[in-house]
């Protein structure tokens, strides 16, 4: 089986990575995650179509595609029900 360890080497060299998904629920994994990015160095960009404005005193998007400057990578925590619509 092949290993995927330089992959996710490779992404954890990126430095601006958008989180799509991003809840709007501070106890959330999804906060968490992004909180802890954020304080390892990362510029993170939150993505959510339902939050406005800002989660985590940044700029919340809707869409990647609207994110500016753009990002390097995207890392993607929506549930199922989201990806299905």
């Amino acid at each position: 089986m092949p290993t995927i360890l330089p992959e996710i080497r490779d992404f954890l060299a990126l430095r601006r990575i958008a989180l799509v998904g991003t809840s709007r629920d501070p106890k959330d994994l999804s906060r968490v995650l992004f909180r802890e990015m954020c304080a390892r160095g990362y510029d993170m960009v939150p993505v959510n179509p339902a939050a406005d404005g800002q989660l985590e005193d940044k700029k919340c998007f809707a869409r990647v595609q609207d994110i500016q400057p753009p990002v390097e990578g995207a890392l993607v925590m929506t549930s199922s029900r989201a990806r299905n619509r």
